[in-house]
């Protein structure tokens, strides 16, 4: 027996055997043993779409219900008359990840389009009391707007404030941007990112000079020089592994898929302001729940609705490439960029 799916405003989709609607919902939920029990019971030899199977072996595969794994396969050599496929014994891809604590937040032009994403990685750090690492481009001309540089003073002061960490890579880049700015016309979040990169540089004397000027222009007393005390990089950062979680177009994504959700947006946002698709390798995911799925599919419609930005996904597990296909997902999404 097969479903319907509904799904208003997308592309009509395949029925679906209820046997697999029902796994993936199971699934979905975090009701494993409930899946287990319900595919031993239901996936037998009156099932002939393989759909049904190849979503109930990934099931177990992902899950690591190797007994209930063992009967379906004993029934699908009996029922088809061959083996299933070899993939099924295989344990869940874990990609090379940056098993970094803290969150990076790549800066290309410190924009106002680009700094809608500041708060939501400020915040994230902040209700996680960990980390963030600035990343500037080496080479890359800044567009330096006011909105911007206000969120990304803000952002730096509150996590200041909350004697959290803030490191900072290339940050020669900004200070030789502010530098260049005219002491009366420098905003005051000018002058607070251009203190605490002093501070961060360990730049006692110049921060003393832009000081005394602080005082001139504005007419108020400067901030004090008071050394870091943050602990050394590698405590929070992968350094060794650097980017090899984001690399290049490629985001490789590992474990329950709802816990990228809150970031994936802004990794992808940043990576298509200087390339025309992403591609996200799913090889690792080990769970995945419908709002994760449709939050996926949302933000997909989205970049191709623009016309020049793609999004791809590639290495999905059976389960989680057919969740993806009954949230709407057409077929040239999971066609690797050329």
């Amino acid at each position: 027996m097969s479903i319907k799916v509904e799904t208003p405003g997308l592309r009509a989709l395949p029925l679906v055997p209820e046997i697999a609607w029902r796994t993936i919902c199971y699934f979905s939920n975090g009701q494993n043993d409930d899946a287990a029990k319900y595919l031993e019971a239901s996936l037998n030899e009156q099932e002939k779409n393989t759909q049904a199977w190849l979503v109930g072996f990934d099931f177990c595969r992902l899950t690591a219900k190797q007994s209930t794994l063992s009967k379906l396969t004993e029934r699908y050599a009996a029922v088809f008359s061959r083996p299933p496929p070899d993939w099924i014994s295989q344990p869940v891809a874990q990609p090379e990840l940056n098993q970094s604590k803290g969150s990076s937040l790549s800066i290309l032009s410190v924009s106002n389009p680009e700094s809608e994403q500041y708060l939501t990685v400020f915040n994230t750090v902040a209700e996680k009391k960990t980390a963030v690492l600035l990343k500037f481009t080496p080479g890359r001309m800044l567009s330096w707007q006011d909105t911007a540089v206000s969120r990304l003073a803000k952002g730096i002061e509150s996590l200041r404030k909350a004697n959290l960490p803030i490191y900072i890579e290339a940050p020669e880049i900004v200070l030789g941007h502010i530098k260049k700015i005219p002491l009366d016309r420098r905003s005051d979040a000018d002058w607070s990112v251009l203190f605490y990169f002093l501070l961060y540089t360990n730049q006692e004397a110049v921060f003393e000079e832009e000081a005394l000027q602080f005082t001139l222009v504005k007419g108020i007393s400067p901030p004090s020089f008071e050394a870091l005390k943050h602990p050394p990089i590698k405590t929070w950062f992968d350094v060794a592994v650097g980017t090899t979680e984001d690399s290049g177009n490629t985001i490789a994504l590992a474990g329950p898929l709802s816990n990228h959700i809150g970031t994936l947006s802004n990794r992808i946002t940043q990576r298509l302001q200087s390339q025309e698709s992403v591609t996200l390798d799913l090889r690792g995911v080990s769970q995945a729940d419908w709002t994760s799925i449709f939050d996926i599919a949302l933000l997909h419609n989205k970049i191709w609705a623009s016309g020049s930005r793609k999004l791809f996904i590639v290495r999905p597990s059976a389960l989680v490439l057919k969740m993806f296909e009954c949230a709407g997902l057409p077929d040239k999404t999971f066609t690797t960029a050329k």
